[in-house]
């Protein structure tokens, strides 16, 4: 479910670059698109609170996956850019309500920060698959394929049981709402709005330097092998080299990464970089997420994570989008390195107190 849910983020470079050169949209009206699948996504995750644990899992799960593919089916079925963005929108509540229920069962067990690993593994591991085998398809393909592997999926719902937990959020709830936790979660919006703003056009970045399609559907395919090798390497290593090294360090390197993507670009150096980029996006992200499940002491906080992520995806390709039409690639890539170090410095002091809670 939390692979599913963060597909079409994972895809969206394809489907930026699918939807300008097909169906004829400006970067900036295609990030818009983007944006309407984000906003309906934070609209499902951020309201997580009131259904998650009052619901059946095994209903949440099959109205996501069926939201998901009727929406994506919308979006094929018509070639209006209206029905592009409705389909996007109905799709992004099924994201949002699969990503929400993965995140709230991980959260609630031990070794979360390793467990989050694991989450953002298997993302990589559909997302590369997807990503692989889809070059050269038309945009209509690409969302019935999605469609159709999410109506694949319900059978596994048999196999999920949890009951509803009503009195537990009743008890926890009472508690407040957590300051650090909330930071915690407003430092997660900001990294994701600086990412998604990256993620979105970085195969319109390497179109600029004259890499045809075919192969920058291989180099995306490639970078989510960079983005495994990291989630794997925190799933293994877990808080063995505590976590602000990591962070600061991938932290670093992501700055560095949006002044190598100024340069003339070819395949070579292109896969380099984007596998990098992947890379040092799912060492943070599993290390901040386990820093805002530390940080949680009412049980509710962590289910918010998705609902974060969502409001920064939600964000960014539109202030992507704004950005190469008023001034170019340049300054995307400065502003996105200004957030990133933003965020980091954030989760680095929240990272110190998560450690306290950790060690009582």
């Amino acid at each position: 479910m939390g692979a599913f849910g963060a597909l079409i983020f994972l895809a969206l470079p394809l489907l930026v670059g699918l939807m300008v050169e097909q169906r004829g949209l400006t970067g900036q009206r295609a990030g818009t698109m983007a944006s309407a699948y984000f906003a309906t996504y934070f609209l499902a995750s951020g309201s997580a609170f009131l259904w998650l644990h009052r619901v059946s899992a095994k209903i949440i799960g099959a109205i996501a996956y069926l939201l998901m593919a009727c929406g994506l089916a919308t979006g094929a079925a018509d070639n209006s850019t209206m029905a592009l963005g409705c389909g996007f929108a109905l799709a992004g509540l099924g994201g949002g309500l699969l990503f929400s229920l993965a995140v709230d069962i991980i959260a609630g067990g031990r070794n979360s920060d390793k467990n989050f690993g694991w989450l953002l593994a298997t993302q990589q591991l559909l997302a590369a698959s997807f990503l692989y085998l889809t070059p050269g398809l038309s945009l209509e393909a690409v969302l019935l394929a999605v469609a159709g592997l999410c109506l694949l999926m319900l059978p596994g719902l048999l196999w999920l049981d949890r009951p509803p937990r009503t009195q537990q959020i009743s008890t926890t709830a009472k508690q407040g709402p957590n300051g650090d936790s909330r930071m915690a979660l407003s430092a997660l919006a900001i990294n994701f709005m600086a990412l998604s703003a990256l993620w979105a056009f970085v195969e319109r970045i390497g179109s600029e330097s004259g890499l045809e399609s075919g192969e920058l559907g291989f180099a995306l395919s490639l970078s989510m092998l960079g983005g495994l090798t990291g989630a794997l390497l925190v799933a293994l290593v877990g808080k063995r080299w505590g976590r602000q090294l990591p962070l600061w360090s991938c932290g670093a390197l992501f700055i560095g990464l949006c002044m190598a993507y100024r340069l003339d670009l070819n395949l070579g150096l292109y896969v380099v970089l984007t596998c990098a980029l992947s890379f040092a996006w799912n060492v943070v992200l599993a290390y901040q997420m386990g820093v805002i499940a530390a940080l949680d002491t009412t049980g509710t906080q962590a289910s918010l994570i998705p609902a974060a992520q969502g409001a920064g995806a939600m964000l960014g390709p539109s202030l992507g989008g704004w950005l190469i039409t008023g001034a170019g690639y340049s300054q995307l890539l400065t502003v996105v390195a200004g957030l990133v170090l933003l965020s980091i410095a954030a989760f680095s002091a929240l990272a110190l107190r998560a450690s306290q809670v950790d060690n009582h």
